[in-house]
């Protein structure tokens, strides 16, 4: 099963660092990826509008609620290049999401980011707030045995379907 988490492990440590800095409300630079509903995306009319009244979707509401409960301000900033978050041994350094985060460029990640052994090395994940998962269903009989393998799948007597 795919976990897909927004990466707000750090949230705590800046959140104190800023109330402690003197300043009235912590503010924090969220690097985000497009990929449109229900995740993120632009309004339709953006063109007209500024900052992150730009932006809707799951991301942006929990982002304002979080600000809302915990006192704080955000920028939504997207990606620079796009990416999620690779790591580049050549150079030892991540690109995408996690290497902003990693870097300082931005405090935080929010995004539908599938969480890799690697990535958890390199940054703290919150919660989950979404699981995914493929899963193939089929109907029992007293002579057929539970398919193992993807050849057991062809098994002429094994019906498949899929949904969507």
């Amino acid at each position: 099963m795919m976990s897909i988490r927004a990466v707000l492990g750090i949230f705590s440590l800046f959140h104190l660092s800023c109330l402690t800095s003197g300043t009235s409300m912590p503010h924090f630079v969220v690097t985000t990826i497009l990929r449109g509903e229900p995740y993120l995306s632009l309004k339709s009319d953006h063109a007209g509008r500024r900052g992150n009244d730009k932006y809707e979707g799951y991301i942006k509401d929990l982002l304002d609620e979080l600000a809302n409960k915990l006192q704080w301000e955000f920028q939504i900033k997207m990606v620079a290049d796009d990416k999620y978050g690779t790591f580049d041994p050549a150079t030892g350094k991540w690109a995408g999401m996690i290497g902003e985060v990693v870097s300082g460029v931005a405090d935080m990640a929010v995004a539908n980011m599938s969480i890799t052994a690697m990535r958890e090395e390199a940054v703290d994940f919150s919660v989950p707030f979404m699981h995914l998962g493929i899963t193939a269903l089929y109907k029992k009989s007293g002579s057929q045995r539970v398919p193992i393998s993807k050849e057991d799948l062809l098994d002429k007597r094994i019906t498949l379907g899929s949904y969507g």
